[in-house]
């Protein structure tokens, strides 16, 4: 009996004590929500902020975070790299928000689970990770930075005149960087503290080299033929051999361009190019045909020479007219700049005769005066055919020399006395026809430049004067001479009268 109530008393106060101990913890477990701990095991940030109050556990996560998020971050895309961090882009950790997330947990654990977990030693596992901001418009700045050194237009490949030849210019794969990829990835990658590998896009070019290669190599071809052409010019017995490249003629490629257009609708291909290659379009230097033009020209031009009288060796001579060439250079220029550009093989240029004023014809009769001499001769086409003796001025009145021609004619005329204050003062005013008439039977007046020179060839009452200085200055012939000449020379008829 005494055993079995022994017992009973122990079983008591085994129950007793156990509910003292279970009263206790559970005591402990509201004193631990309340205090704001949070559950054994759990982490924030992978930081074990387990049984820690509120404050301590931000504090702890803040810490690590601040050196997670200053870890150097390395960027490679394409040829380029650059290192930043998530500091360095303003991120912002809501920490607060994350341990406010865990002490939920805890507030939301019964009394006896928290009180289990604690006797026990137990971890709760709760893990809750911090939500990190990254400054978008940091972001947006280093990712600009970057696609302006990695972004590149594609280049489609082109066919350049040179001046020599046509030259095809490769074309060229463009890049882009994906902003909005690289955006994400670049944030994740610096919030977790890691390097990021990011790919670029290719952008093809419209054009391509294989596309255009049999272009420029056609093109070239004709280019070359047609600038290595041989054009003949020939003018007046005068020839010359050009070519377009020595002209410095070059390829117009503009109009070419148009013209595939025009003829294809799109871009220059093989079969928009001329089939032959005097139909390029060519650029052909207005100065250098004028100067090809210009040359000719001064070679073959000459300008019309008129009969000449000389009597330079005492001898009268007829120097024979010669008649001129002219070429037209404006139309030359236009036909040969038509050559040039593929018209024809050969131009010849027809060179105009220009022909003189004055012909040998017109010195058919010409009288010759050597005062001298006192003579006077009278030539047919340069052969003297009469000659006579004749009176001449004296010193005091010399006939005058030069180129006269026949003016007015007179047959019998009358004598007007043309010095009656002078030499003429003891002369009649007036002297009718007869054999007292100083002029004789015939009279010829001698004009210059379309006016009287009051100079005459005339006959004489006085024949014995012949031969001699004997005149106020008019030649006197013969009555029988005078008739002859006046009826041999026309009005017009030249006069040469020289001194020697």
């Amino acid at each position: 009996m005494r055993y079995g109530r022994w017992l009973a008393v122990i079983a008591t106060g085994m129950l007793a004590s156990a509910l003292i101990g279970v009263t206790a913890n559970l005591a402990s477990a509201h004193g631990f929500q309340d205090e704001g701990r949070l559950l054994p095991g759990s982490t924030i940030a992978g930081v074990d902020v387990g049984e820690e109050r509120a404050e301590t556990a931000t504090e702890n996560v803040h810490t690590n975070l601040e050196r997670q998020l200053d870890t150097p971050v390395e960027i490679v895309a394409d040829e380029g790299r650059w290192t930043t961090s998530a500091a360095e882009l303003n991120a912002a950790p809501d920490v607060e928000a994350a341990v406010d997330e865990a002490l939920a947990t805890t507030q939301d654990a019964g009394l006896i689970e928290i009180s289990w977990l604690r006797i026990q030693g137990d971890a709760a596992d709760v893990e809750v990770e911090v939500d990190t901001n990254i400054d978008d418009a940091e972001l947006e700045r280093l990712i600009a930075t970057m696609a302006e050194e990695i972004d590149e237009q594609p280049r489609d490949a082109t066919i350049e005149w040179t001046g020599e030849q046509v030259e095809l210019t490769d074309a060229r794969q463009g890049k882009e960087l994906d902003r909005g990829r690289a955006a994400d990835l670049i944030e994740a990658a610096a919030i977790a503290g890691h390097d990021v590998d990011l790919s670029v896009d290719t952008i093809e070019p419209t054009v391509t080299t294989e596309e255009l290669a049999p272009v420029a190599e056609q093109l070239n071809e004709l280019v070359l033929r047609a600038l290595d052409r041989e054009i003949t010019l020939t003018a007046s017995g005068v020839e010359r051999t050009l070519t377009p490249r020595g002209l410095g003629v070059e390829l117009d490629l503009d109009q070419l361009r148009d013209e595939a257009q025009q003829h294809s609708g799109g871009a220059l291909s093989t079969s928009a190019l001329p089939e032959a290659p005097t139909d390029l379009p060519l650029e052909v230097p207005e100065a250098s045909v004028d100067e090809v033009v210009d040359g000719l020209a001064a070679e073959i031009q000459r300008p019309a020479r008129d009969a000449e009288l000389d009597w330079s060796s005492g001898q009268l001579e007829i120097i024979d007219e010669r008649t001129g060439r002219t070429l037209d250079t404006q139309q030359a220029h236009t036909r040969v700049a038509d050559a040039i550009r593929g018209a024809a093989e050969h131009v010849e240029l027809q060179a105009e005769t220009t022909t003189p004023a004055v012909t040998a014809s017109d010195f058919d009769l010409v009288l010759f005066l050597r005062l001298d001499q006192r003579t006077l001769q009278l030539t047919q086409d340069g052969e003297v055919i009469r000659e006579w003796p004749v009176a001449v001025g004296q010193p005091s009145s010399p006939t005058p020399t030069g180129v006269f021609t026949i003016g007015h004619k007179r047959v019998e005329p009358t004598w007007t006395n043309p010095d009656p204050d002078g030499w003429g003062s003891d002369m009649p005013d007036v002297i009718g026809p007869g054999p007292d008439n100083p002029l004789g039977s015939r009279a010829l007046n001698w004009n210059q430049d379309g006016g009287d020179t009051l100079i005459r060839f005339h006959g004489t009452n006085e024949p014995g004067s012949i031969g001699q200085a004997a005149s106020q200055g008019c030649v006197r012939l013969t009555n029988e001479d005078v008739i002859e000449l006046y009826d041999l020379v026309p009005r017009g008829t030249t006069i040469i009268s020289t001194a020697g």
